[in-house]
């Protein structure tokens, strides 16, 4: 692809993106089971839908994050343990 095109679709996604956070609103679909699911779990825990699933949606951004930022810290101190390992190895 020819590097005008490249930058064309970079421009008109970050426009989509720029709107979608303007609007504030994601829209998906759902088979009718798992809306049947989701209906059934907001009555049962008498909570509107929408708050619900965005709470869930919430919970599961803050956990990837966290975890991204832990693999993060745990190659950090495996790579330390590798040098100090290596560097020993050097000196004998």
């Amino acid at each position: 692809m020819r590097k005008e095109n490249l930058d064309k679709i970079k421009k008109l996604e970050q426009e989509a993106r720029q709107r979608i956070l303007n609007r504030g609103k994601i829209e998906f679909r759902a088979e009718p089971e798992l809306m049947s699911a989701l209906l059934d779990l907001a009555k049962k825990q008498k909570k509107p839908l929408g708050p619900m699933i965005r709470q869930w949606v919430k919970t599961q951004v803050e956990q990837e994050t966290n975890r991204s930022a832990d693999d993060k810290t745990q190659l950090d101190v495996i790579e330390q343990k590798i040098d100090k390992l290596l560097s020993k190895r050097l000196r004998a």
